[in-house]
């Protein structure tokens, strides 16, 4: 039996890959657990192009909503933004569907986070990976993090930025 004391939540969009977020974050988890203390990685996609990512983690949990690629993540970006590729990923709507989809993407993503932490049953510092490039890349999932933040105000929240351009 896992002793949740000794997990650490990490939220990250993406677990798995060579990136430098994905390394970096395999670089905080080693020293985590030359510490004594396990990961439970929230993540909105598995990546397993490169192996199964999750062989050393005590808890995974999926986010589906989390990911850049889930429909509705691409439907509120390309609605967001008049440049890049990924504009042209998802049909055009009107302001008011948008904004009604980024409440619900931003309630589901809250409510399944809010519900995987408090698997720990701890007050552990949650550890969350680009938390500004959110804003860019999934603004529902970043105002969902700031609302989990401002409702825990007992608990920590560590914000990296792997990436330069975060």
């Amino acid at each position: 039996m896992t002793n949740t004391d000794k997990i650490i939540p990490v939220i990250i969009m993406r677990h798995g890959g060579l990136d430098g977020v994905a390394m970096q974050k395999n670089e905080y988890r080693t020293l985590m657990k030359m510490r004594g203390y396990e990961t439970h990685i929230i993540a909105g996609l598995k990546e397993t192009q490169f192996g199964d990512p999750g062989t050393d983690c005590s808890i995974q949990t999926i986010v589906k909503r989390l990911d850049f690629n889930h429909p509705d993540s691409l439907k509120l970006f390309a609605n967001q933004f008049n440049h890049g590729p990924e504009t042209e990923l998802a049909p055009k709507i009107s302001d008011e569907e948008w904004k009604q989809l980024f409440e619900k993407h931003k309630k589901i993503i809250k409510e399944e986070i809010v519900e995987a932490i408090a698997k720990l049953n701890n007050n552990r510092s949650v550890l969350v990976f680009n938390l500004l490039a959110l804003r860019h890349a999934q603004p529902a999932a970043a105002v969902a993090l700031r609302e989990i933040i401002e409702e825990n105000p007992r608990r920590a929240f560590v914000s990296h930025a792997a990436d330069p351009d975060a």
